[in-house]
This record gives C-alpha cells, sequence and structure tokens, in this order.
C-alpha cells in the first residue's frame, strides 16, 4: 500500500481494499482519504478514468458543491488527474527495481 499527503487529501494505492479498510479503521482521521485499487488499473485510460472519478468527487466537496464553480471542479480534478496518474506509471515502472524510493518525487 503506497500513502501519500497532499494538501487536501491523503492519496492511498493498493491493490487490496480490505488493507485500506483497515488502515482506515486503524487510523481514524478527519482526513478526506482517496483510494484508489490498482488491481482496476489496467491501462492508462482506465487508470486515469478511475482516479478523474475520484478527483471529481473530492473537488466537488472542496468547492462546497457549488455548481457555479464548474469550470474550477474540473480544472482543479484534472490537474490533480495528471499529477496522481503520473505517480501511478512511476510506482508500476519502479515497483521491482532495488533501490528505487517509490515515495519520492516520481518526477
Amino acid at each position: 500500500m503506497h500513502i501519500r499527503k497532499y494538501n487536501t487529501y491523503t492519496l492511498i494505492l493498493s491493490d487490496n481494499l480490505e488493507k485500506f479498510l483497515k488502515f482506515q479503521k486503524e487510523n481514524p482521521s478527519d482526513e478526506k482519504l482517496i483510494f484508489i485499487n490498482l488491481s482496476k488499473c489496467v491501462d492508462d485510460i482506465h487508470t486515469a478514468s478511475l482516479v478523474m472519478a475520484e478527483l471529481l468527487r473530492h473537488s466537488a466537496w472542496l468547492h462546497d458543491y457549488d455548481s457555479s464553480k464548474e469550470e474550477k471542479i474540473i480544472s482543479w480534478a484534472e490537474n490533480e488527474t495528471l499529477i496522481i496518474v503520473r505517480y501511478i506509471n512511476f510506482i508500476k515502472e519502479n515497483i521491482n527495481k532495488p533501490n528505487v524510493r517509490l515515495s519520492g518525487k516520481p518526477y
């Protein structure tokens, strides 16, 4: 499981929903958690779609569900999606390489 904190949420990447639920139970918090199931990230299109869907929900919350901020909501989610998809690709490319810090910046 990979955990990475961002300004308004904590990203959790895992291929195991039970591990995430256990983590959530053992670490109660008011933080917004965004869980991405890596087993569903089978290609770039699926990965981007999954991430974008989660971040659109978060962005709507972040912008107080104000429909007059539709462009801001979408733009924020698009920008964050690019960052997370790059991070997921970095993890996939380097997961089995020795001496690669997966918690560091992917780009």
